[in-house]
């Protein structure tokens, strides 16, 4: 009896451990539209319109913690979807997207360099160190630099899609 006790206990503990370090993790989304200008012409660096966040603190009330309590802060992924399907990727040699806030410096926090024919949609190489500071202030700046392979004459609408892990400590009762 006093075995079926133990096991009881010990499954019990790892379950509720488990539950409580994934309650500790959630992700925030971001997600804004940008325009790639008209008139590139091939090989040249383009700085795409700056992208500035707020983060809110509601969002991390809705996850019994705040931004004091942050941990770790990892972009998850990052995607950029062209609006019109019938436009392709194909016209891009290089990306580079980084974030900036107050204080902090400009880091390279996603990129693509080679780009598969025909695709309409990428996701990009995301940087896998801890970008905490930079969640822990008020806004932070997306600003996102292309490098094209060919001319563009006319514009093209895209979603930028991010997704940023996030482990913190939660509220104590």
């Amino acid at each position: 009896m006093k075995k079926i006790l133990i096991i009881i206990f010990v499954f019990f503990s790892i379950i509720s451990c488990k539950k409580i370090e994934n309650f500790n993790k959630f992700e925030l989304i971001y997600e804004f539209d940008l325009v790639i200008p008209e008139n590139v012409y091939a090989n040249t660096l383009v700085h795409l319109e700056e992208k500035p966040i707020t983060i809110s603190s509601e969002e991390f009330l809705k996850h019994n913690t705040s931004k004091d309590l942050l941990e770790k802060v990892y972009l998850k992924h990052l995607n950029i979807i062209i609006d019109n399907t019938s436009d392709n990727f194909d016209f891009l040699s290089t990306i580079n997207v980084y974030i900036q806030s107050e204080n902090l410096p400009k880091v390279r926090i996603a990129w693509k360099e080679h780009f598969p024919d025909g695709f309409n949609r990428l996701e990009l190489e995301t940087l896998n160190d801890n970008i905490l500071p930079y969640l822990k202030k008020d806004n932070f700046v997306i600003l996102i630099d292309i490098i094209t392979v060919q001319d563009l004459d006319y514009s093209i609408p895209v979603t930028v899609s991010s997704s940023f892990e996030i482990e913190a400590k939660v509220f104590e009762n």
